[in-house]
């Protein structure tokens, strides 16, 4: 009589963004956000496999990026596109910057500071219309993608953003692959094959650390698959910008498969 038994099996693969490890392909070069490996026999299934899994185990991951960069620079005053260029910024180096693009593109205002509230204030001796431009800051500066229209006080001509500055950066570093998982969503998207969120707690030009202390691990569908992807994401899903720093990631892939007594060995099924 024979009996069944359930073997778990796993293996770690320790991934850096470095060329030309594990044949790595840099697909956005120096950004260092979507990488393919070649990784031979990455899954393998059988009649014997019941499921699989993987999980992020740890990751060291360089605060390289900036909180101004190309997907969120641009300022659309009086159908002028002020570029700011990429760095990091607070709410006053931010602001000394647009003023001084102002001034640049002879726009006749300033923008300052209500340190009561955190929110901008936009005084101008000309009437200025505030437009929404692809890849803008307004999120950055305190608004929404509405147009804005000065309103002339019998002095000058404002425009009170609505919102606080918001200069934090991104939250959360989200690690995407290739692999077909089940139960991962990212707001309404269902399979987005997104295995975790990474949340940023250092300053900028700090070390990013993370360790899986939960043991979350994800259901692969995949049956077989001989290469990964890796790609990097920030809070709307954009690949970040490391500008040529590189990080670590480990995972582990778990297979679990059934063992059948009769079997001479837990290899017999391979």
């Amino acid at each position: 009589m024979s009996t069944l038994s359930i073997i778990n099996e796993s293996k770690q693969i320790y991934l850096s963004s470095v060329e030309n490890e594990l044949n790595t392909t840099l697909e956005n070069g120096d950004y260092k956000s979507k990488i393919r490996y070649k990784i031979p026999f990455l899954i393998v299934s059988n009649d014997n496999t019941l499921y699989q899994t993987v999980k992020v185990l740890n990751a060291i991951i360089p605060y390289s990026f900036y909180i101004v960069n190309e997907y969120n620079c641009n300022l659309n005053m009086n159908n002028i596109v002020l570029s700011l260029p990429y760095g990091n910024y607070n709410a006053y180096t931010l602001l000394d910057k647009i003023n001084e693009l102002m001034a640049e593109n002879n726009i006749l205002g300033t923008i300052s500071l209500d340190v009561s509230n955190g929110k901008y204030l936009l005084t101008a001796t000309q009437n200025i219309i505030i437009r929404n431009t692809t890849n803008n800051i307004n999120s950055i500066i305190g608004l929404d993608n509405s147009t804005y229209t000065t309103i002339f006080d019998n002095v000058n001509y404002k425009i009170y953003f609505p919102y606080p500055v918001n200069t934090g950066g991104i939250h959360n570093i989200y690690i995407k692959t290739n692999f077909s998982t089940s139960h991962q969503k990212f707001g309404g998207l269902n399979t987005s094959q997104i295995l975790t969120s990474i949340p940023v707690q250092v300053e900028p030009f700090g070390i990013i650390q993370y360790s899986n202390y939960e043991n979350t691990e994800t259901i692969i569908r995949n049956k077989d698959l001989d290469f990964l992807t890796i790609e990097l994401l920030d809070d709307n899903l954009n690949h970040i910008n490391f500008n040529g720093l590189n990080w670590t990631i480990g995972l582990e892939i778990k297979s679990v498969n059934k063992f059948n007594s009769n079997d001479t060995n837990i290899f017999s099924w391979e």
